[in-house]
C-alpha cells in the first residue's frame, strides 16, 4: 500500500503541484482507506495487543506486543497519515528535476531554481536563453496579438507543450517590483482567467501563460480571415465566461486588482471555445503618468464595450453611441447583430444583452454597475430561454 500510495504522488509531479495536485491527493487517500476498510470487512486483521511498559524495550517497543483484534479505519488513518504527509509535503515543496526540465529549456541548477520567488510562489523561473529559444527568437511568425505593455508570442517548450509569452515592452518595467507583481498576478486561478506559469526577469522581461488553442477573440470578430462563426450559444457562453473572470479579479479574496486593459485581444478561446481572461496590468510596472487612471468602473465600462463587440462583430469607435441610440432612444436594434449570424439570435437575449453593455458603457461611472450584478444579469437572461 505504502507503494501504490507513494506511486500516486509521485504521479502529482506532473501537474505543476496545484490546486488540483492537491485534490488528487485526498481522493487517493480517501480510496486508500475505502480500500482498508473492503479488506476489513473480508476478514483481514491487524496485530495488536497491550503488554506491561515494565518489559523489555528490545522485545516490545512501548510496551506493545502482537495479538488479534478488529482493525477500524481511525487504525487505518493512524498508519496511512504520517506516510502522506511526509510524501505529499516533499511533492509539493520541491519541484522535480524531471518536470523543470521538461518545462525548461535548460536544465537549472539548485542556486537558479531557489532564486528570487520561484520556490515559494510556484511559478517557474525562465532565462533569457530558454524564452528566445523557446520563441526562436520572438519570430513575427509566432507573433499571436499585441496589448498595451507587450507582445504575445508562441513558445513552444522542449517537450512539444505551446505556451503563451508575453514580451514586455523595454523601458516600463520597475526591476524591483517585477518580480513581486508576477507573484501577486499568479495568485489569480479561475477558470475564465489564464493561468500565468513563469517569468523571465533576465535581459528580456517577459511572462509565460498556458496556451488557448483556439487564439484571441478578436481574430474571431474582426479578423480579415475569418471563416468560422461563433453562434449565438457560443457569444452568449463567452459574454458570461468573460463577466465571471472579470467579476473574480476584481473580487478575489487573495489578491484584488484592476485589469486595466480588457478589449478582445486579451481574451482567448480554449479547445471548448470557453473565454480567458489574459493579462491584468502590472500595476506597479507600468508609466508613471497612467498610474492612478485604472479603477473597477473603467473595466466595466470596457466589458461594455467587448460585450457590444461580441453582439455586432464592429470595431469599437463606433458602437458604443450606436448601442445607446438604439437602446435610450428607441431606436432599431435589428440591424445591429452581427450579418454573420444570418438572424439565428434570440432577440428577447439579444435586447437584453444589449441594455446590460449600455448600461456598462454609461458615460458616468456611478451609473455603471458591478460585475457582481453584471453576472447575474447575463446568467438570468441565458436561463429564461
Amino acid at each position: 500500500m505504502y507503494n501504490a500510495l507513494r506511486s500516486n504522488c509521485k504521479g502529482l509531479s506532473s501537474s505543476n503541484h496545484s490546486d488540483e495536485a492537491c485534490f488528487d491527493c485526498v481522493v487517493s487517500y480517501r480510496q486508500s482507506l475505502q480500500a482498508l476498510k473492503e479488506r476489513n470487512r473480508s476478514g483481514n486483521r491487524v496485530s495488536m495487543a497491550y503488554r506491561p511498559y515494565t518489559e523489555s524495550k528490545q522485545s516490545s517497543y512501548l510496551g506493545f506486543q502482537e495479538a488479534s483484534c478488529h482493525s477500524n479505519p481511525a487504525a487505518a488513518l493512524v498508519i496511512i497519515t504520517p506516510i502522506l504527509y511526509k510524501i505529499t509535503r516533499k511533492q509539493l515543496q520541491y519541484a522535480s528535476k524531471k518536470d523543470i526540465e521538461i518545462l525548461s529549456v535548460s536544465k537549472k541548477t539548485v542556486e537558479e531554481e531557489s532564486r528570487g520567488f520561484f520556490n515559494c510562489s510556484g511559478l517557474y523561473l525562465f532565462s533569457q536563453d530558454e524564452v528566445l529559444k523557446a520563441t526562436n527568437h520572438f519570430d513575427d511568425s509566432n507573433l499571436i496579438g499585441e496589448a498595451t505593455l507587450g507582445k504575445f508570442y508562441v513558445g513552444i517548450m522542449p517537450s512539444g507543450m505551446p505556451t503563451t509569452i508575453k514580451r514586455l515592452n523595454q523601458g516600463i518595467i520597475k526591476v524591483q517590483n517585477f518580480g513581486e507583481e508576477v507573484i501577486r498576478k499568479a495568485k489569480i486561478r479561475h477558470p475564465n482567467v489564464v493561468t500565468t506559469l513563469g517569468y523571465c526577469d533576465t535581459g528580456e522581461h517577459c511572462l509565460v501563460y498556458e496556451y488557448c488553442v483556439n487564439g484571441n477573440l478578436a481574430g474571431w470578430l474582426l479578423g480579415n480571415g475569418r471563416t468560422l462563426i461563433l453562434t449565438w450559444e457560443h457569444r452568449m457562453q463567452i459574454s458570461i465566461g468573460i463577466a465571471r473572470g472579470l467579476c473574480f479579479i476584481h473580487a478575489n479574496a487573495l489578491a484584488k486588482m484592476v485589469h486595466g486593459d480588457l478589449k478582445l485581444s486579451n481574451i482567448f478561446l480554449n479547445e471548448k471555445l470557453e473565454a480567458k481572461i489574459l493579462d491584468s496590468n502590472l500595476s506597479n510596472c507600468k508609466p508613471n503618468e497612467t498610474k492612478g487612471l485604472q479603477t473597477i468602473k473603467n473595466d466595466v465600462f470596457d466589458f461594455g464595450v467587448v460585450l457590444l463587440q461580441v453582439l455586432t462583430g464592429k470595431k469599437s469607435k463606433s458602437v458604443v453611441e450606436e448601442a445607446r441610440d438604439a437602446i435610450l432612444k428607441g431606436a432599431s436594434i435589428s440591424g445591429m447583430a452581427d450579418p454573420r449570424l444570418n438572424g439565428a439570435y434570440v432577440s428577447s437575449e439579444f435586447r437584453n444583452v444589449l441594455s446590460i453593455a449600455v448600461r456598462c458603457t454609461a458615460p458616468s461611472e456611478r451609473e455603471r454597475p458591478y460585475m457582481e450584478e453584471i453576472v447575474r444579469k447575463l446568467e438570468e437572461t441565458q436561463s429564461l430561454v
